[in-house]
């Protein structure tokens, strides 16, 4: 299982203790992409295996290889990118990344548990 690791801080700490609970307690195999996302967008598209999903102009989609499987600390569930998100599930359907719930960051300005755990496969 391939962690994708957002580039702000507080997503590293959160995919480190990730990786140390899927693989220590859990007895997953786990390894960390050498590439980082730096937004919401770029993981969504990377989790469904987009092949340039770092470019917003052609994210590559149209030939999917599937590289990372997790990614910890998402705000996927912010106003803002809910269009979006909507718009992807209606074209990847059942391939799309699963939101497997908050690990507990309330967000203030919008009274809701905003950060997530994305994993691409629910049995995992």
């Amino acid at each position: 299982m391939t962690f994708l690791v957002p580039a702000w801080p507080t997503a590293l700490i959160t995919s480190a203790m990730m990786e140390i609970l899927v693989g220590e307690v859990m007895g997953f195999e786990v390894a960390v992409g050498p590439d980082q996302s730096i937004s919401d967008s770029d993981a969504i598209y990377a989790l469904v295996g987009c092949v340039s999903w770092r470019d917003p102009s052609n994210r590559g989609c149209e030939t999917r290889k599937i590289r990372h499987h997790v990614v910890a600390e998402s705000w996927w569930h912010a106003p803002v990118n809910e269009r979006e998100v909507k718009e992807l599930s209606n074209i990847f359907q059942e391939e799309m990344p699963q939101d497997a719930g908050d690990v507990g960051c309330l967000d203030v300005l919008f009274q809701t548990f905003l950060c997530h755990v994305i994993v691409l496969d629910e049995s995992i």
